[in-house]
């Protein structure tokens, strides 16, 4: 994922919320405006995070759009 994103920090508050901080790189930029990201990489990186926040054998996930 470090093409697109490079990981910052991860914290857990008192609440039980876990944050993930990452910065975005040239290559996440969107193809028209180089101040607009592309959705593609923000979905992989939305997707591998939730992959890893509670993996279970049985389930997957079917669709992020």
């Amino acid at each position: 994922m470090s093409a697109y994103y490079n990981f910052i920090k991860r914290e857990q508050r008192e609440d039980g919320v876990n944050i993930a901080h990452y910065q975005p790189t040239k290559h996440a930029q969107g193809a028209w405006n180089e101040h607009e990201q592309h959705m593609a990489p923000a979905t992989g990186l939305l997707t591998a995070e939730l992959n890893g926040y509670a993996p279970q054998e049985n389930m997957r996930i079917a669709r992020i759009s």
